[in-house]
């Protein structure tokens, strides 16, 4: 079947309390885990549309910007060039980059190293996550007023420093609410929350976003960046 893109920027059965993650207590209703993150998919869906953005942390700031294609989702930077593309396929995706006209994986290592000297990896800019075949929805939770699916997706290799990486979905329009990011040791280091959205052809699409990095398994935050996206314009 072929897969829908989706955008992000960016599951897995309950976890026992002594991997240290919170239950979420709403009962699992009639969408699956799957079809969940299939909703995420078809609301961010933009294949006509290139985006610009930045990623912003003190006083740097990161220009971007990223299309959307069929199989494909590309971002580029400037000073210096770089594209990192997130290829699709049926069997599973694939994390390249282009520099100096020459093309190659991004290698495993490099997942967890933040973008241009920002809280945002190369795992949260692809939003490889989505695409991580186990998925378990554990329930529902309300975010700012917006009634949310709650998805645990597992990491099915050990490459990146996310082992399991919890999604809220808003039930009415699919876009992404929050993300909670774990460590192999289960312990919650990175937390995304999305602070603003804004509409286009009737899909949700993120506008601003909040990274924070935590000390592992703690509430003291050791680094944040803000990810944003203008209006897009259609090619």
């Amino acid at each position: 079947m072929k897969t829908h893109l989706t955008f992000l920027f960016l599951a897995v059965a309950a976890l026992t309390q002594s991997m240290g993650f919170a239950n979420v207590a709403t009962a699992a209703e009639e969408l699956t885990a799957e079809q969940i993150v299939s909703m995420v998919h078809r609301s961010r869906a933009l294949n006509d549309y290139d985006l610009n953005g930045a990623l912003t942390k003190g006083e740097t700031v990161v220009p971007f910007s990223v299309r959307l294609q069929d199989s494909l989702i590309e971002f580029k930077f400037e000073n210096p060039r770089q594209h990192i593309n997130l290829d699709i396929t049926e069997t599973g995706y694939r994390l390249k980059e282009v520099t100096a006209g020459t093309t190659k994986e991004v290698p495993a290592a490099m997942y967890a190293n933040g973008v241009r000297g920002t809280d945002m990896t190369y795992d949260d800019l692809s939003m490889r996550y989505l695409f991580w075949p186990k998925k378990v929805k554990i329930g529902e939770e309300t975010i700012r007023t917006q009634r949310c699916y709650v998805v645990d997706l597992y990491n099915p290799q050990k490459l990146g420093e996310y082992y399991l990486v919890r999604i809220f979905v808003d039930k009415n329009s699919g876009g992404l609410m929050r993300l909670n990011c774990f460590d192999w040791n289960g312990k919650k280091i990175k937390a995304c929350f999305v602070t603003e959205g804004m509409k286009v052809e009737g899909r949700t699409l993120l506008k601003t976003m909040e990274v924070v990095r935590y000390t592992p398994g703690t509430d003291k935050a050791v680094g944040q960046t803000t990810f944003e996206l203008k209006k897009p314009q259609k090619r």
